[in-house]
């Protein structure tokens, strides 16, 4: 799971969520990311998910950056670091895509599906994945799609994308159990 979402909505799902035992969240730095300073919590993060497959009987592995600490504000480390509007929560985007990317090529234990919350860190998930696209499996609920990736390394692999906005409480470990049912087809 990709939390790249830092609404309220996504915080209390993922909270939920990381109260069942199989779950490891794994917590980033949002202000490393945001500003481009992140190679070295990106290898960590790497590492962490890595432990986590190898040493334990986790079946989901949570990445967020705004769940276990306050929200940054992103239009002060835009200020503060002369960005363009905007750039801050790319950058956390294509980090949090770069963690993904690395984590799935290094580990050797069957992945079933990726989830991730908030639109912009679908998109440059699946772009730096190397998708060309999505198939459409089914609606969730609104604004949460079921789909497969096509083309790319990850070609047939099992997706949620969720708005960070949409949901209940128990949105995440409902879209995650609908990953584990949709992958068992395959």
């Amino acid at each position: 799971m990709v939390a790249g979402s830092a609404t309220n909505v996504t915080k209390q799902q993922i909270n939920y969520l990381c109260k069942n035992e199989s779950v490891s969240q794994i917590s980033l730095p949002p202000l490393a990311l945001a500003t481009a300073d992140s190679n070295l919590v990106k290898q960590q993060a790497i590492e962490a998910v890595s432990n986590v497959l190898t040493d334990s009987e986790t079946n989901i592995i949570v990445l967020e950056t705004a769940v276990s600490g306050p929200r940054l504000n992103l239009a002060d480390v835009e200020a503060n670091r002369g960005f363009e509007k905007g750039q801050a929560a790319a950058n956390i985007n294509a980090a949090l895509s770069e963690i993904v990317k690395n984590s799935l090529a290094a580990t050797q234990q069957p992945i079933k599906g990726i989830y991730m919350t908030g639109g912009d860190t679908v998109v440059s998930t699946l772009k730096t994945l190397g998708a060309s696209g999505i198939s459409l499996i089914d609606y969730v609920i609104p604004q949460t799609d079921l789909v497969r990736i096509i083309g790319g390394t990850y070609d047939g692999t099992v997706i949620i994308g969720k708005g960070g906005l949409t949901g209940k409480e128990d949105t995440a470990l409902v879209d995650v159990e609908r990953i584990f049912q949709e992958a068992a087809k395959k």
